[in-house]
This record gives structure tokens, C-alpha cells and sequence, in this order.
């Protein structure tokens, strides 16, 4: 299996309103440098997207993970992100509770895990790919310093057989280079 780790993001979206983060550019780099939201609701909601991935054309994605670097000042702080194949949220939220130690991290989905969705490598290289950034501080400040996506594959080695072939079986099959 292959993957593809990238971070930062390309491009930062505000998609869904809420409390509003301080310094939401610094969750463009992973640099311990944070954004912040303090809130008696869900936060203002941004997509981090256009990630560069290059993934090649005959690959079947296995899985996506995103990696928040994140934290609270109080317990129960529930972060939930979603995956965005067209530009806006397209799987159901996961939801994890952030951690209290600074430089923490919640890790999302996996090398089999893709998200209740079927992402394709066209939808995963396109700049509209990507995931929502949003929590429920509560009345707590929420930190995030920033978010690493890795996207795991299997070249399909069988792109262009004909069906037909691949019907009889791999006895009449013949692999040249």
C-alpha cells in the first residue's frame, strides 16, 4: 500500500458560522503558532483544502487520515471534522475529544477507514478535497495549530484489461512490459 502525507493545506474556506477563531491563518502551517476560538457554541466551520495530492489516475483509495494538532484548556471539548470531496462537507462528522496538553493531537480516520464516502483520485487531487475544521469550545478557548492529511492507495494494476478477459480468468491472461 502507498500513501501520500501532505500539510499545509492550500487554501482556507469559512463555511458555516459560528463563534469566530483569532488568527485562523495560523492553522496553515504546522508551526505551534495557533488559532483560537472561545465560544458558547460550535465554532465558525472552515475548510482546509487544495492539498496537492497526486495520486495516480488508476489507484483505488483504501483509506484518508487527517492528523489535528489541537488542544483545550478544559476537559470534554468534542472536535468534529468531516471529509469534503466537492466543497463542502460529505461525509457525517467524526468526533473525538480534544486533549489539554498543548501540541496534542487527534488522529481521524486511517489507512482503511474512508470516511462512510468513496473518494476516487480525481475528487482526492482536485482542490476542492478536504476537510472541516470546527468545534464546540463551550465557554473554553480551543487551540489548533494545524492539520496533516495523508491519503493511502493501490496502484490498480489491472486498468485497461478488458473485461471480457478478466471474466475467463488470469490463465489467459499475459502481462507484458
Amino acid at each position: 500500500m502507498a500513501s501520500q502525507e501532505k500539510q499545509p493545506p492550500g487554501t482556507r474556506t469559512n463555511w458555516q458560522v459560528g463563534s469566530a477563531w483569532t488568527n485562523i491563518d495560523n492553522i496553515m502551517a504546522l508551526d505551534a503558532a495557533y488559532a483560537t476560538v472561545t465560544g458558547a457554541g460550535p465554532s465558525a466551520g472552515y475548510i482546509l483544502s487544495n492539498w496537492g495530492f497526486a495520486i495516480p489516475s488508476n489507484s483505488i483509495i483504501t483509506g484518508v487520515k487527517a492528523v489535528v494538532t489541537a488542544h483545550a484548556n478544559a476537559a470534554d471539548i468534542p472536535f468534529y471534522p468531516s471529509l469534503c470531496l466537492t466543497g463542502g462537507p460529505a461525509s457525517s462528522p467524526k468526533t473525538m475529544i480534544l486533549g489539554t496538553t498543548p501540541g496534542g493531537t487527534l488522529t481521524f480516520g486511517g489507512a482503511s477507514d474512508l470516511w462512510g464516502v468513496g473518494p476516487t483520485p480525481a475528487i482526492v487531487n482536485a482542490a476542492a478535497f478536504g476537510i472541516t475544521v470546527i468545534c464546540d469550545p463551550d465557554a473554553s478557548t480551543v487551540s489548533v495549530d494545524g492539520v496533516v492529511m495523508t491519503v493511502y492507495y493501490e496502484e490498480n494494476f489491472l486498468t485497461g484489461i478488458p473485461l471480457h478477459r478478466m471474466r475467463r480468468g488470469f490463465r489467459s491472461l499475459r502481462i507484458t512490459r
